[in-house]
Formats: structure tokens, sequence, C-alpha cells
């Protein structure tokens, strides 16, 4: 009734602020599969230099990685939880062990020193994928999957000013961007990087992305490497960074699609809106995926920079998308 609702209301102010914090895991290492180019699937066809010994096995947190996200813990300690528990902190995370990882980090980061570490994670993988790795709880309409990424290749701009497909495409730039990868990472039995195809759609309708998905994958290699403490190639981190918008482009294309991203994140996204209705119960973090920022980033209409990280709405391994839930509002 309304009496009730005024009391509700009024208690609310009292409280502080609930917290919903969605995490990407750490920064991790990367496996050697290339997809995009025909005939040739795996990093060593198109480098002939030593990949990063990453010391840890595939997509696994990386040593420094996990330092990261444990200092980010320690940093939550002080500014956004100065007084949390076990009892007002749930933490949820996907099975995969980079993000058991990440939040087992984040929580050692959150503890006190000098007492009882009794908090837990609550792994409900169903949240992060409704489909693939064993699970099927729904798919998505995949005629519709190829006409929208299709749609996203040619609307979408490449980065290091070589402009959109068959839209005055700078392809003296897409060149020159491969020819100058090629100088850090060496030549492959693919031939030089810059005869590498350029984007295109295949004849079933399915986006292939040649030349770019190679700099996609070795720009995640350059970062990762650098964030990790582990040497690898001459790039400077201008460099770095600038080839890094491949990878955005490539999730872009690929990852972003709404068709499959809202069926696959839905019910991590109607669980968040759970969490967002009351500024009762408790604070909640998640550790999952990327591909979990850009659903949220897509059901709320958000988006963000997060300089020196390039491109709209970048999602750099450790990165959050952090809720603030009060009485009258909700802040991202």
């Amino acid at each position: 009734d309304k009496e009730r609702q005024v009391h509700l209301r009024a208690s609310a102010k009292t409280l502080p602020s609930k917290q919903v914090i969605f995490f990407r895991h750490c920064v991790r290492s990367t496996n050697r599969q290339v997809k995009g180019v025909d005939g040739f699937g795996f990093a060593e066809n198109f480098t002939n230099r030593s990949l990063p010994n990453w010391q840890t096995p595939e997509r696994w947190c990386t040593a420094q990685g996990a330092e990261m996200m444990e200092h980010t813990g320690k940093w939550l300690a002080q500014t956004r939880f100065p007084s949390i528990t076990s009892k007002t902190l749930q933490m949820i995370s996907d099975v995969m062990n980079r993000d058991a990882t990440s939040a087992n980090h984040l929580l050692q980061g959150l503890a006190k020193k000098n007492e009882t570490y009794d908090f837990t994670v609550q792994f409900l993988p169903h949240l992060f994928h409704s489909f693939g790795h064993g699970r099927t709880l729904c798919t998505p309409n995949s005629s519709l999957v190829k006409k929208e990424s299709a749609e996203l290749l040619l609307s979408t701009t490449m980065p290091m000013g070589v402009g959109r497909l068959h839209e005055h495409m700078n392809t003296t730039r897409y060149r020159e961007a491969l020819r100058t990868l090629e100088t850090f990472v060496g030549r492959g039995e693919a031939g030089p990087l810059e005869d590498l195809p350029v984007p295109s759609v295949s004849a079933d309708g399915s986006v292939k992305l040649g030349g770019a998905s190679v700099m996609r994958f070795f720009a995640q290699n350059l970062m990762y490497a650098f964030a990790s403490g582990i040497p690898y190639t001459s790039a400077t981190m201008e460099q770095r960074y600038s080839y890094v918008e491949w990878v955005y482009f490539y999730r872009k294309v690929l990852s972003q699609v709404p068709a499959k991203l809202a069926v696959q994140r839905a019910c991590g996204i109607l669980k968040v809106i759970d969490d967002l209705r009351s500024p009762l119960g408790p604070n909640m973090m998640y550790s999952g995926h990327d591909g979990d920022l850009d659903a949220l980033a897509l059901a709320f209409q958000l988006s963000w920079e997060a300089p020196p990280w390039p491109g709209t709405s970048p999602t750099p391994p450790g990165s959050a998308l952090a809720f603030t839930v009060q009485p009258e509002e909700v802040k991202a």
C-alpha cells in the first residue's frame, strides 16, 4: 500500500548505494587459431618468429594479468567497497578458468588483511552463454545473424585510415598496415601479409575478414604480451594501440551482431536488470567476457570512451561496467 511504499523509500535513502559491477576477465594468453583466410588457420601460417611465451595454458590469465585483477580488488576496497563483507557482496562467474581466476583475485584484493577470507564465487555459466560451450538454452536465427554481420561489414569504418569497404576504401593504407605488421612478426607460409585478401562476404552470405583477422590476432598478442610484461616484437606503444583497433573492428562485425548477441547473453542481461530493479539486496559483481559488456551496452544503449584504448566502447581486459543503484535512479 501507499504507506508501506513511503516507508520503503525512506528506508532506502538511509542505505548506502548498491553496486552492480560486471567485469571482463583478466589479461590472458591467446590460442593459435586465426579465422578468416581460406587455407590458413593458425598463427604459424603468418609468422616465422616466435609467439609470446605466455607461461600459462591457452586463454588463461597470465601471471601479471591475475595480479592486476587483485590490484583492482584492492582499489575497489578503497573506493566503492570500504566496508564490504561476504554478507553484502555476491560474486558470480562463468566457469572458464580465466573468469574463475579473475573472480578469485578480485575477491582476494577486496579481502582485508589479517581477516578470515570467506568470500565465495557462484558459477552460473548460463548467464554468460545461452548457447555454445555445451549449452543450448536457446539459439539465434543463423540467417539473420549472417545478414546483420554482412550489413555491419559494409557500414563499419575500418581503422588506421582504411575506411569503409567498397566506399572509397583506402586499399593503400590497408596494405601498409599489413606490411608494417610484417616488420614485427615476419612472414609465414601464407606469403606476404600485404597480399592477404580484403574483408568480403562469401557466396553463402558469411563474412570473411581476410587480412583484417590476421591484424586482429597479432594485435591481441602485441597488447596482451606488453600488459603481461612478456617481451614480444619491437612495436612501440603507439603502434600497439593503433593495431588494437582491428580487435574492435573484428568484434563489431562478427561478435556484436544484435541477432546473435541479444540471444547469446539474454540470461545475463535479464539477471542484471533484476539486480538494478531495487536498491535493496547485496552488491553484485560478475566475472565474464567482453561480449557481456557489449550485450549490456546494447540493452541499455550505453557507449563510452576509455583512453588510451581507441574506438567506441572498448572493453580492455579487466575493464568493467559499474552501475550504482539509488532510490530514484541508476547510474552507469
